[in-house]
């Protein structure tokens, strides 16, 4: 592991339409970038709401014809601009099966 992985487990490259609960109800709407056993990376271009390190959020997407909600807690959260619009993107771990 190189020194600026941060990583304890692989996580696969994917993109899957997601939504982002907030602690305050809000959710946004965006994708799933990668997914691992123990967390995510989620992107929206939605940037209303408030995000801070160590926030309790859900991310919910379908997998298989369900609906999975997985509870989590933010690592980190960053601005990028790609395509032509800003989006923020989210760091999450996982603190639920």
């Amino acid at each position: 592991m190189s020194g600026d992985e941060r990583r304890a487990h692989d996580r696969v490259s994917v993109t899957i339409e997601a939504r982002l609960r907030l602690a305050s109800g809000k959710e946004l709407v965006g994708r799933i970038e990668n997914i691992g056993d123990l967390g995510a990376y989620v992107s929206t271009a939605d940037l209303d709401g408030t995000i801070d390190v160590g926030d309790s959020v859900t991310v919910i997407f379908d997998k298989d014809g369900s609906t999975v909600e997985r509870a989590g807690e933010v690592l980190r959260h960053d601005q990028e601009f790609t395509g032509g619009e800003i989006r923020r993107a989210v760091a999450v771990r996982f603190t639920a099966a």
